[in-house]
């Protein structure tokens, strides 16, 4: 789209994907001044039909701490940072709580998912779904959350 309009975004900023669907900035802060491009990641809490989806990029787990706190409880989360050991912190899982969880990560050599951040988002969350194993995992949402895999 060469002719799009670029727009910077900031915590607090609201988009209006159409009438029934909004996606509030929670991350960065205008005045965010990152480690690394990591640290730079756009959180974003989407509300659509009564449901709020959280997609958190690759924040580690002291901005977790800070954008969580304040958060009601989550129906779908996307884990932060492919589950890695520097995310999914327990304080912050516990303050969201979601109904589903997904850890987007395939064959690496990072490690990821860290064993202890994927333990935490099985012990806080409703269901964990991986791309590694039920890719892709789809949400259709009604009244209520449907959930299809395509894994084994």
């Amino acid at each position: 789209m060469p002719d799009a309009e670029v727009v910077a975004l900031g915590a607090g900023d609201t988009v209006w994907l159409d009438e029934y669907t909004s996606a509030l900035v929670l991350y960065p802060y205008r005045d965010t001044e990152a480690e690394d491009k990591n640290s730079e990641s756009l959180v974003l809490l989407i509300e659509y039909n009564g449901k709020r989806l959280l997609f958190s990029g690759d924040i580690p787990g002291k901005a977790e701490n800070e954008i969580f706190a304040s958060l009601p409880r989550i129906d779908v989360y996307k884990a932060a940072h492919h589950g890695s050991r520097l995310s999914s912190y327990r304080l912050p899982l516990s303050a969201i709580r979601p109904r589903y969880s997904v850890i987007c990560f395939g064959k690496n050599r990072s490690g990821q998912p860290d064993e202890l951040a994927a333990d935490n988002l099985y012990d806080y969350s409703g269901e964990v779904f991986t791309t590694m194993d039920d890719a892709p995992a789809e949400f259709y949402i009604s009244g209520d959350i449907k959930v299809n895999t395509y894994g084994g």
